[in-house]
């Protein structure tokens, strides 16, 4: 459980069912419990589902085969998305909760740094 592709998986994953189909199918549902308003642009949380859904097929492709050059790559974008959503609470375009999406995205980046300082792909 401490791979590298595994730690990719689950973040794979993540994006597939929790953002992806999450938002793409029960919007709403979805905004409403993490308290993020919507208002009468649910279709564009459906696209960033569907996108989402694309990102996370690409994440399960990259452990699946295991295309080591992007590791490190998939990381940093974790990272970079976590650092943008801190970003976007800090100047009050997005609720408190946010920081749950930006843990999820770090936690899960550090997870592949680690395992890929101990060399375990």
């Amino acid at each position: 459980m401490k791979s590298t592709p595994t730690s990719i998986f689950a973040h794979a994953f993540y994006m597939m069912c929790i953002n992806g189909l999450g938002l793409m199918l029960f919007p709403s549902l979805i905004l409403d419990l993490f308290g993020f308003a919507h208002g009468e642009l649910v279709w564009s949380f459906r696209m960033i589902g569907v996108l989402a859904f694309a990102l996370g097929v690409y994440y399960y492709q990259i452990a699946k085969h295991q295309i080591v050059a992007l590791y490190s790559w998939s990381a940093w974008l974790r990272y970079f998305a976590a650092g943008a959503m801190v970003v976007m609470w800090i100047v009050g375009e997005v609720e408190w909760m946010i920081l749950l999406f930006a843990a999820v995205d770090s936690l899960g980046a550090t997870w592949t740094w680690w395992t890929l300082g101990r060399n375990e792909n």
